[in-house]
């Protein structure tokens, strides 16, 4: 980062500041400690050639809740200076304050709330004996600053009119935000265009998400359409894609039911509200033009009951009486009219005013002095935003209510308050009201000194700490929660955790007590900040990051405690007993940087030193800022972290910060990164700035991003969740992997590597990347052509290896010095690496000490050291690696020749640089060197970019961007800035294209004087674009000599092949009209053609542009008849236009005009329009080559009958077949089969059999093969059905069927066979011998010969088990004994005990009780049987034959016997 103000950054070379160190002392009364930083339990000495300073007292109270701070004094002659929500929005119509300062050269200004005096014209300064003198002069008026005792806003005398901002993101309170917009038949088509403009502009000002603001839509007229409901889109370019695809309705004006339907049904939570204990603001935002239609009172009041904030918008013809009678109360703030559509966009800064109020600063003084700033920008000019574009104070207001000095000062963020306490223990909540802040709530113990006041992250809840000890806990609408006495206390501080749920206490002895939510205690809080150290403490700050930006990573420290002796302790949570020593306390927005201010006095001083120190949630000091004044008592970071507030005497001065985004541009795509609340990892954006696309990945504790030609490379540290592939085994476990990209993000190789990658450069064929100790060099592989030189390269460096890794101490030879060996890489190192860039020839390491030692690439030698006198930021090599740009630690630009530089030959026409030794600017901290000039580079110092060539500047260009890109003598410069404060949409307005003043003043000669003039200045400022300029120039006067010759000098040959056409041509009118297509003045061209009665050379103009339309038109047009060929070229080319863009209805109609049957198939297929597919497959003649496609087309949607009839028509039977059994139309397959005597049948009828049997449809697979005649099969199947059903104990009637049925096709199976032999052997054989080869034929084709030999024993089996039984109960026993008997021979089918039940019944009614006992002894010896199965027969038996002897009747032996 690079903090820029008045008197610079406090940062020189490390020799003065290490002798700084040397000589400082203590502030009197505060205890010393030496120069360390403590990770943990172990103890590090800091940078020792740039320490932060040894003593540093910090005075003032500082707290921070979210993103906002807020700082109130607490010593004499001190003042508190907050600065709360997001960013600078525009009050439109207000006459802004000036700033007292040049935004050209004064970068952090100050303002003084205080003091009532006239200030002049002149931003000539005198701040404290400081005197700073400025060129220019800023227009400043005179404005008195004299309090406004009735609490309204101080207006200033200014004789401009302010000027409306550019949309700035809304950050403050979310908000379920619905639209109901009116399209009646008043409202004309371009008037609703603007409508949805407006709504556009809305969304731009606000802050869009699910977490944020929730837009819904809803359009009315007579009728009432719910565009979309609030949980539909969480995104702006989701909003305003939604707005862009509304249609009017067009009928009357139904206002009330628009406004009951938003409360009934879009105001829910099953739409997207959110629930009523999350004290989300709904607002309804009406636009209409005419007088409502219904009774809008009624309602309205009803919505305005349900908690509902009614804005009413009326145009033109709007009733305004019912304006005011929708909108809620004050209707000044709630009724707005414009007189046209045209001008309705004028009303976004009016709800920007309205719906976000953010920017306001609040400072506490003396006396019960309390002021309410506003700090806000103004600007039309595109290129003019960010810290560049001028800013002014719109409010100066002056809020009576204390007596006392006020003490603290803090805001409630979501719910726009202001709380503030004085030295009588008075406590005022403030609240914003038409502009301007009224008295809300007033409290005042009258016992005790109020210490300290914190809202938690929600703004619900206010934490309010007495230097006696009490503490009391409210809500947000002034009730009490809790209270409580911390008897024998002195409280200081407190602060609440993200969550809520920890309250920390700061003590007036610099203890810190760890409370939960409801008061009670948990623990007191280990300071290790503060080992061996003695005396008095005292707390400066507490601050905790609630993480409202996202965090930089995972578990990444957010708690900072800061004590007035410089000690400071960050930590993770509040028990983290891993702690830090840095010397910070305030956090900026996003949690990434912490500043601390205090007091330094450096030996032989006379008074203390005023200086801010920035550093990393990891305790990495970054910047010292060095401030004027007697005394600072307060900081606070601007919403957006681009700003710093400092409190100082009675000014405050505001300090621009430059961030260190992780951004990087590649093949016209902006890389950067960003945090999101929502997710661990960082977002990573590849945005296409050509074509306005964005590629987003994700990628965990990302540490840098690197570009170079079409690639990036990331940075990040390793996951141990992925398996590392590239790393070496003897390496062990790598902890960083570097990630090479393309222009979307696509990863094209990585690596993984042990040393840390703080400095990463990248070449077309090299990654270097460096930690403090070592550096390592990567070749990396990517698919693209390279040049005979880089190919050389690549060679060379394949042949001894991809990966070197080099330590910074050793002096490498350029042999096989380097390995790939990070055991080396961790040796510790006096002289640390700070920065490193590479070229395709070298690489330039940059060391602390001010060494810089330059190597060779491919092969690493160290070729040459270099002495700087301070400590090296930055480091770019120009085109030609002659030449290095420097940026030291201070911001101090110096250039180095590496090399012997030659004059510059054709590219400077022999001129020769200046001298680089005696060059030097301040201030900078950006610069590009042009990709295609080595003298040429743009730089940026503060918030001007400047060009120099040769060293010499042109003139500054004001902007706060950030170089892309240099070539051509245009600079890319993109304002990451405003990209940031909404990153999820990049907009192509913030990509700026600035020329450099060669291309200007040569554009300017060519215009205003001549090509002859322009000529000669071009000759003595040589550049291919300055002569591809005069190229063109003279191509548009027709001057063919002097286009030629400088096509020639900028060696453009498809310029001089066209230059030479030109001279070919005889017609003068003719060379117009191919100069304006040159310069693609496409109109003027055809025109002209058309003149010269060329119809077919304007045709072939627009052919190739690919405007088909005009083509059509000009077809249609001509006289003559039409080439027919083109004009069904012209028809299918639009269908394609339309078909490219799926409006497929659009595609058919110039499809069928072009008779382009296979396109118009595929649309059809597309529209899902199947009759209009069936009629063009029906329309074709046989064998069509788009036949098949048609029918794959219905088997895929299942429409078989169809797919048939296009395969049948083009005799394909087999695709025909394929597709019914695609779609299970097996039927219909087989009997396509058999119809075409396919040789497939078989495997076919197998495969729709299983089919079949896997869903338990036996039966329809025996139907299946018995209608294809596979009556074996079928029997096989049915016999198989049968055994099924006789294990289950089926009917016996239905088994006996089934083995009916299975004979019958055993029986079919015999006469197939016996036909088919009969038929082949007809008048050749005798009658037994075609019997016996059927019979052999029926061997071969069967594996089971019991089927074919038995197939009636089964159905046997079960007619005598079904006789016996009906005989038994006819009373035929003796018959129904017999036919039991026949049973024995069927026990393989049905079962034994069943056949041996029955005959044990069947003789005993018989009264042959011997068979009887032989079939109970048979029961008896069945294995099948249980033993209480068992017992049962053997009790049975029992119980039969002590009645009766076990002998049969004469006839019953007789009959036995018979049947034995």
């Amino acid at each position: 980062m690079e903090t820029q103000g008045t008197y610079g950054p406090y940062v020189r070379n490390h020799n003065q500041l290490y002798a700084d160190r040397q000589r400082s002392h203590f502030t009197p009364g505060m205890p010393g400690h030496g120069n360390s930083i403590n990770f943990g339990a172990a103890a590090l000495e800091g940078a020792s050639l740039y320490p932060p300073p040894s003593c540093l007292t910090c005075p003032a109270h500082l707290t921070c809740p979210s993103c906002l701070v807020s700082c109130a004094h607490t010593t004499q002659n001190s003042s508190g200076v907050t600065c709360p929500y997001s960013a600078p929005a525009t009050h439109q119509g207000s006459h802004p304050t000036p700033a007292t300062s040049n935004t050209d050269c004064n970068h952090y200004s100050h303002y003084s709330p205080y003091n009532q005096s006239n200030h002049n014209n002149q931003s000539n300064h005198n701040n404290h004996n400081n005197q700073s003198n400025h060129n220019n002069q800023s227009n400043h008026n005179n404005h008195n600053n004299k309090s406004n005792h009735n609490n309204q806003s101080n207006q200033s005398n200014h004789n401009n009119h302010s000027r409306a901002a550019p949309a700035e993101l809304c950050k403050s309170r979310p908000l379920d935000l619905v639209f109901i917009i009116d399209s009646s038949r008043s409202v004309r088509p371009a008037e609703f265009e603007k409508v949805k403009i407006f709504l556009s502009e809305m969304v731009d000002s606000l802050d869009i998400g699910s977490d944020a603001t929730r837009v819904a839509l809803v359009n009315y007229a007579s009728t009432v359409n719910i565009e979309f409901p609030l949980k539909k889109y969480f995104s702006k370019a989701e909003v305003k894609q939604a707005f862009s695809r509304i249609d009017p309705l067009s009928t009357g004006t139904m206002t009330g039911l628009a406004i009951k339907t938003a409360m009934e049904q879009v105001f829910t939570e099953n739409a997207g509200a959110r629930p009523l204990k999350k004290n989300i603001s709904k607002v309804a935002i009406i636009v209409t033009d005419g007088r409502p239609q219904d009774k809008v009172e009624e309602v309205a009041a009803a919505a305005r009951a349900a908690g509902i904030e009614i804005y009413a918008v009326g145009v033109d013809r709007a009733d305004m009486r019912s304006l005011k009678l929708m909108a809620s109360q004050p209707l000044d703030d709630h009724v707005f009219y414009v007189e046209t559509y045209g001008v309705i966009e004028k009303l976004t800064s009016k709800f920007r005013e309205t719906l976000c109020d953010q920017g306001f600063i609040a400072c506490g003084g003396e006396d019960g002095l309390l002021k309410v700033l506003k700090l806000e920008t103004y600007t039309d000019d595109a290129k003019l935003k960010g810290l560049a574009a001028p800013s002014n104070l719109s409010m100066n207001q002056t809020l009576e209510g204390h007596s006392g000095a006020v003490q603290v000062v803090t805001w409630n963020e979501q719910y726009q308050k202001l709380t503030t306490s004085d030295q009588n223990g008075l406590i005022i909540v403030w609240m914003l009201y038409k502009g301007s802040w009224y008295e809300e709530m007033i409290n005042n113990r009258n016992k005790s000194v109020v210490r300290s006041m914190s809202w938690n992250s929600d703004g619900l809840k206010i934490c309010i700490v007495y230097e006696d000890g009490a503490v009391i806990v409210g809500s947000v609408d002034g009730n009490r929660i809790w209270g409580k006495e911390l008897k024998g206390t002195q409280l200081a501080h407190v602060a609440w955790s993200p969550d809520s749920k920890i309250l920390l206490f700061g003590m007036a002895n610099g203890e810190i007590h760890i409370y939960d939510n409801q008061g009670n205690f948990i623990m007191k809080m280990t300071m290790s900040c503060l080992a061996n150290v003695t005396g008095a403490l005292s707390i400066a700050g507490i601050h905790w990051y609630i993480g409202t930006e996202g965090y930089l990573e995972p578990d990444c420290p957010c708690l900072a405690v800061c004590f007035t002796n410089g000690h400071c302790q960050v930590m993770r949570h509040e028990s983290d007993d891993s702690m830090w020593h840095v010397a910070s306390i305030q956090w900026n927005h996003c949690g990434s940087v912490l500043a601390i201010a205090g007091s330094l006095r450096n030996s032989g001083a006379e008074k203390d030193m005023n200086v801010v120190h920035f550093y990393t949630p990891f305790g990495e000091h970054l910047r010292t800022l060095k401030v004027p004044g007697k005394q600072m008592t307060a900081i606070s970071w601007e919403g957006g972290g681009l700003r710093i507030g400092l409190a100082v005497d009675s000014y405050i001065y505001f300090a621009n910060i430059r961030p260190d985004y992780k951004w990087g541009y590649c093949s016209n795509t902006v890389v950067y990164a960003y945090t999101r609340p929502d997710r661990l990892e960082y977002s990573v954006v590849f945005w296409d700035t050509k074509n306005n696309e964005k590629f987003v990945k994700y990628v965990k504790s990302l540490m840098s991003i690197t570009t170079c030609g079409d690639f990036c490379i990331l940075a990040t540290k390793a996951d141990d969740t992925h398996p590392q592939e590239d790393t070496d085994p003897e390496a062990g476990s790598a902890t960083y992997v570097l990630v090479l990209c393309n222009s979307i993000g696509t990863p094209q190789d990585s690596k993984y590597i042990d040393i840390d990658p703080l400095f990463v450069t990248m070449t077309k064929t090299h990654v270097i990347a460096a930690s403090k100790e070592a550096f390592y060099v990567w070749q990396y592989r990517v698919a693209k052509k390279l040049t005979a030189l880089e190919i050389n390269q690549v060679a060379k460096t394949r042949k001894e290896g991809r990966e070197r890794v080099y330590h910074i101490d050793d002096s490498p030879s350029g042999t096989s010095d380097g390995t790939l060996n990070f055991a080396k890489a961790f040796t510790a190192t006096r002289d640390p690496i700070c920065c490193i860039t590479a070229s395709d020839k070298m690489i330039i390491v940059g060391r602390e000490s001010g060494i810089l030692q330059r190597y060779s690439l491919p092969n690493i030698s160290l070729l040459q050291k270099y002495s700087l006198t301070s400590r090296p930021y930055q480091l770019s090599l120009n085109c030609n690696s002659s030449r290095l740009a420097i940026i030291d630690i201070t911001g101090v630009l110096t250039f180095l020749d590496v090399e012997p530089r030659a004059s510059s030959g054709d590219a400077e026409g022999g001129s020769t640089a200046g001298d680089p030794s005696k060059f030097e600017r301040k201030d900078v901290w950006d610069m590009k060197w042009a990709n295609d000039n080595p003298d040429l580079f743009s730089m940026m110092e503060k918030t001007r970019m400047y060009v120099f060539r040769n060293l010499d500047p042109e003139e500054p260009i004001q902007t706060s961007g950030f170089i892309c890109h240099f070539e051509d003598l245009e600079i890319k410069s993109v304002l990451l800035d405003e990209i940031m404060r909404d990153p999820e949409v990049p907009n192509k307005d913030y990509l700026i294209n600035f020329e450099i003043r060669s291309l200007r003043d040569s554009r300017a000669l060519i215009e205003k004087v001549g090509i002859e003039d322009a000529s000669q200045f071009i000759e003595d400022n040589p550049h291919p674009r300055l002569w591809r300029l005069l190229a063109e120039a003279a191509l548009q006067k027709l001057d063919l000599k002097m286009a030629e010759q400088a096509f020639v000098r900028c060696r453009d040959y498809q310029g001089i092949e066209f230059v030479k056409r030109l001279s070919n041509l005889q017609s003068e009118a003719m060379k117009q009209a191919e100069v304006a297509a040159y310069f693609s003045r496409f109109e003027e061209a055809e025109r002209m053609y058309l003149d010269m009665d060329r119809r077919d050379l304007a045709i072939g103009l627009r052919i190739k542009l690919g405007d088909w339309f005009r083509v059509l038109q000009l077809l249609k047009t001509g006289s003559g008849d039409s080439d027919d060929a083109l004009l069904e070229q012209a028809y299918n080319a639009i269908g394609d236009y339309f078909a490219d863009r799926q409006k497929w209805l659009n595609a058919v109609q110039y499809y069928l005009q072009g008779r382009n049957q296979e396109r118009l198939a595929e649309c059809y297929y597309m529209l899902e329009d199947y009759d209009g597919l069936e009629r063009l497959a029906n329309s074709l003649p046989e064998n069509h080559k788009l036949l098949p496609d048609i029918g794959q087309m219905f088997a895929t949607v299942g429409m078989c009958e169809q797919a048939v009839s296009a395969f049948l028509k083009c005799n394909q039977p087999k695709a025909a077949v394929d597709a019914c059994v695609h779609l299970n139309q097996w039927n219909k397959a087989v009997e396509l089969a058999k119809d075409h005597s396919m040789k497939e049948i078989g495997p076919l009828l197998s495969k729709y059999a299983s089919h079949l049997l896997e869903k338990n449809k036996t039966l329809e697979a025996v139907e299946l093969y018995r209608k294809a005649h596979h009556f074996l099969d079928a029997a096989k199947l049915m016999f198989k059905i049968a055994e099924e059903e006789a294990k289950k104990r089926t009917r016996p009637l239905r088994v006996k069927k089934l083995y009916v049925l299975a004979a019958l096709l055993v029986e079919n199976f015999h006469t197939q066979i016996k036909s088919s032999q009969q038929s082949k052997t007809k008048g050749k054989k005798s009658e037994a011998t075609s019997a016996l080869a059927g019979l052999l034929e029926e061997d071969e084709s069967s594996s089971d010969s019991r089927i074919l030999d038995d197939a009636w024993r089964g159905a046997e089996a079960y007619h005598f088990f079904l006789l016996a039984q009906r005989q038994l109960y006819e009373g035929k026993v003796e018959s129904a004994m017999r036919t039991a008997l026949h049973l024995r021979d069927y026990e393989d089918i049905i079962p034994a005990v069943e056949i041996y039940s029955l005959l044990a019944i069947c003789s005993s009614a018989n009264c042959a009780f011997g068979i009887c006992s032989r079939a109970f002894i048979k029961l008896e010896s069945l294995e099948t049987l249980t033993p209480d199965q068992r017992q049962l027969y053997e009790d049975l038996a029992l119980e039969i034959f002590t009645k009766h002897s076990p002998r049969d009747t004469l006839q019953s032996q007789r009959d036995s016997l018979t049947e034995g």
